[in-house]
C-alpha cells in the first residue's frame, strides 16, 4: 500500500485531527502561558518553594531525600510504561488482518474508511514517544534535583539562598516537564478511539480538553492548595 492510501483522509478525519492537534497545542498555550499562574501547578510551584526552603534548615534531610526519591519512581514507572506502549503500538503493524477484522466487528465502520489503520497506529506511537521523552528528560532534572539537595549549605552559608532558588527553579522544570508526559498520555487515550471511529479523535480530544481543564483548574484539589487555612480553621474542625 502507498503513502497516498495511507493518508486518505475524509471528512472526518480531518475534523478529528485538526482538533486533535490545536486542542493539544491551545491547551499547552492556555495551561503553562497564558493562564498558568492560575492552575494547580502554580500553586504546587508554591508548595515546592516551601519544602526547599524548609528543608534547608533542616540538620537531617532523609525525609526529603525519600519525597525525592518517591517523585523520580514515579516518573520512571510511567516513562518505562510509554516505552511499553510503542512496543505494542509497532508489533500492532505487523498484525494487519487481523486488527481489521476486529475493528470492523468491533465498531461502525463506514464505507469511506478513511486514513487506514496504520497511520493511526504510528500516531499513537508518536504520542507515547512524546511521552517517554518529557518524562525521560523530567527524570533527569529530579536526579538533578538530588544533586543540588545534598550540596545544600547547612546554617548560615551565603551561598544557601542561591542554592535554594537553583533547586526550587530547575524542581519547577521537571515538574513541567512530567505534566507534558502526563498530558501525552491522556491525548494518546484520544487517538485510540479514532481507531474505532472516524469521528472518535474529535470526540476523545473533546473529553481529554475537558478533564485536563477539570483538573488543573476547577478541581477540588486546586481548592484545598490554594485555600490559606489558619490555625483556628483547623481547630474548629
Amino acid at each position: 500500500m502507498c503513502f497516498g492510501e495511507l493518508m486518505d483522509f475524509n471528512a472526518y478525519d480531518v475534523i478529528g485531527l485538526t482538533a486533535f492537534v490545536a486542542g493539544w497545542l491551545g491547551y499547552v498555550w492556555i495551561a503553562d502561558r497564558r493562564f498558568q499562574h492560575l492552575s494547580i501547578a502554580a500553586r504546587m510551584d508554591e508548595v515546592r518553594r516551601d519544602w526547599i526552603t524548609t528543608m534547608a534548615t533542616r540538620d537531617v534531610r532523609i525525609f526529603d531525600s525519600q519525597i525525592q526519591s518517591a517523585l523520580m519512581q514515579g516518573v520512571g514507572f510511567l516513562a518505562s510504561t510509554a516505552v511499553l506502549m510503542i512496543g505494542a503500538m509497532t508489533a500492532m503493524l505487523g498484525y494487519g488482518s487481523e486488527v481489521t477484522f476486529t475493528l470492523s466487528a468491533a465498531a461502525y465502520v463506514p464505507e469511506s474508511a478513511g486514513v487506514d489503520w496504520r497511520f493511526k497506529v504510528v500516531l499513537v506511537a508518536g504520542v507515547f514517544a512524546f511521552a517517554f521523552f518529557k518524562l525521560m528528560w523530567s527524570y533527569r532534572l529530579f536526579n538533578y534535583c538530588a544533586v543540588l539537595m545534598g550540596a545544600m549549605p547547612e546554617g548560615d552559608d551565603p551561598s544557601q539562598s542561591t542554592r535554594i532558588e537553583q533547586l526550587a527553579q530547575l524542581h519547577m522544570l521537571a515538574a513541567e516537564h512530567f505534566n507534558n508526559g502526563l498530558r501525552g498520555y491522556f491525548f494518546a487515550l484520544a487517538c485510540f478511539l479514532w481507531l474505532l471511529h472516524p469521528i472518535g479523535l474529535f470526540i476523545g480530544t473533546l473529553w481529554v480538553l475537558y478533564v485536563l481543564w477539570r483538573r488543573d483548574f476547577a478541581s477540588r484539589s486546586l481548592a484545598i492548595v490554594a485555600t490559606r487555612f489558619q490555625p483556628s480553621d483547623v481547630e474548629s474542625e
